[in-house]
């Protein structure tokens, strides 16, 4: 891993419905997570752990689409 960079403003303006949001990106960055994928890697396997991640995004997707259907 790369040394962190410091962001001197760390805040990113959006707009959700509408409404502009101020987040907070200083807290975004999760150092735990090649820990973490070394440990689901070892576990599952690189085809298990790709498996387990399609089935995910395209539950993610098959639920954005209905939800898209319903409004």
């Amino acid at each position: 891993m790369l040394p962190p960079v410091i962001d001197p403003a760390p805040t990113t303006k959006i707009e959700r419905d509408g409404r502009p949001i101020e987040v907070d990106t200083s807290r975004s960055v999760d150092w735990t997570s090649p820990a973490r994928f070394e440990r689901l890697n070892q576990r599952y396997g690189r085809w298990g752990l790709a498996r387990m991640e399609a089935v995910v995004r395209l539950a993610d997707i098959w639920c954005s689409a209905l939800s898209e259907e319903r409004t």
